[in-house]
């Protein structure tokens, strides 16, 4: 209210001009103060800041990283084994407790690797790279519903702020009102009544405007959720172009949902991941049946009278009843894998439904919006100016001339209240698409 005195050159007492000028001064940098502090923020720039700060993002970029390392482990042989021992120590006679009198007692040194078979590795290689690819798509699935959020929070307070502004313009229209009230009264172009009514409609404005300030106020502090404190100081600039473009980011045919092809969603990305991950596991319970089989090296040390010996062996795993033993296991794998495939699939025909649901959703808000721009605003306030006329003229009461001002308000507003309703509908489809 300062600031727009000193733009009209009023002034609340009278000074002097080097006092006004330096208080026109202070005022000044107390504003460029307050900027510095909490500094304004584009869409775009809201967007990357609320992924840089991420907790939850920085969380799925290790876990990503996690399963990126595991890769290197997945297929490899396991660790092998030392073993060490004494081999025929006597433990009765004449010899009993003595490692070096007789010649079939020697101190073994022995090395053992076991070596799963070639298709349980390969599907541990699989299993791995599987959930991999699950981690980077749900680190993909935070990531947009991050930047969902995000962009939801900074289009509500952008058309809070918008309605603000638009409410200031009705306010100093009623202003103007006011003051010529007394001087319509003692002409006889308005009745003392109209003062009261007059005054009432401020109040109503007043209590509006704290209303519009409490919901521009919420959606500032949904915005410094992502953005921290320090960077709160209200969006900057306008929506990104496309807030206003046709319903954009429509789904994919019906023949890529049944191909299975990851193209569209991050979610049906995950879910294949998942089903990758439970195909290797069907694939290493099939290779349970086969045969595994080890190596062992070992190094006896006799006393010193006898020679030293050397031994070698193998061992093989024997499935001998794999119908009690490595089927149920098998089965087991294969109906969950035939389980993930069902909710894939489903999956798949939910999210289509859903995305041509919000593409009808962003259809009708936009002609909702259209309407109320370009007919409904233009003819109340067409309503109003005729109305007006006809009160400045003595052919109409004030009453009606506040009833069409308020109307006209509510139009206007409305029409913001649209706007903004079509760039939440508009940006919830862009970030589920997936973009």
């Amino acid at each position: 209210m300062v600031s727009h005195s000193l733009a009209c050159g009023a002034w609340p007492w009278p000074v002097q001009p080097p006092i006004r000028l330096a208080a026109t001064l202070l005022l000044g940098l107390n504003l460029l103060g307050s900027h510095l502090i909490a500094s304004a923020v584009t869409f775009d720039d809201a967007l990357k800041t609320a992924e840089e700060q991420s907790l939850l993002l920085a969380a799925s970029r290790a876990s990503v990283q996690g399963n990126a390392a595991a890769r290197a482990a997945a297929g490899q042989l396991p660790d092998p084994e030392l073993k060490m021992g004494i081999d025929n120590l006597p433990v009765s006679g004449p010899d009993a407790g003595h490692w070096a009198r007789d010649s079939m007692t020697m101190r073994r040194l022995g090395w053992m690797q076991a070596v799963p078979n070639a298709g349980r590795r390969a599907a541990q290689v699989d299993a791995a790279e599987a959930q991999w690819r699950q981690a980077t798509a749900m680190a993909e699935i935070e990531r947009l519903k991050i930047r969902r959020d995000v962009a939801l929070a900074w289009l509500k307070s952008h058309f809070a702020q918008r309605q603000l502004d638009e409410f200031a313009a009705v306010e100093t229209e009623h202003q103007l009102l006011v003051r010529t009230m007394e001087a319509r009264i003692a002409s006889g172009k308005a009745l003392p009544a109209d003062a009261a009514m007059a005054r009432q409609q401020t109040i109503e404005l007043q209590d509006r405007r704290d209303e519009l300030q409490l919901q521009r106020d919420k959606s500032l502090l949904l915005l410094e959720r992502w953005l921290g404190a320090a960077d709160q100081g209200g969006p900057q600039g306008d929506p990104p172009p496309w807030i206003h473009g046709e319903p954009s980011a429509a789904p994919p045919d019906g023949a890529k949902f049944q191909t299975g092809t990851p193209v569209w969603m991050p979610l049906l990305m995950v879910a294949d991941a998942e089903i990758a991950t439970a195909q290797a596991q069907v694939r290493e319970s099939q290779a349970s049946k086969g045969i595994d089989w080890s190596w062992e090296v070992g190094y006896g040390k006799r006393a010193s009278q006898y020679g030293d010996m050397l031994s070698f062996q193998l061992s093989f795993t024997l499935p001998t009843s794999p119908g009690t033993r490595q089927e149920p296991l098998i089965l087991q794998k294969a109906q969950e894998l035939e389980r993930l495939t069902a909710q894939r699939e489903d999956a798949a025909r939910r999210l289509s439904s859903l995305a041509r649901i919000q593409q009808a959703e962003v259809a009708q808000a936009r002609r909702a919006w259209l309407r109320q721009r370009e007919h409904t605003v233009p003819l109340v306030q067409e309503r109003t100016r005729l109305l007006t006329a006809s009160y400045e003229a003595g052919r109409a009461d004030l009453g009606s001339v506040l009833t069409a001002r308020r109307e006209a308000a509510d139009a206007a507003l409305r029409a913001v209240e649209l706007e903004g309703n079509l760039a939440q509908v508009q940006a919830s489809l862009k970030f589920f698409a997936g973009e």
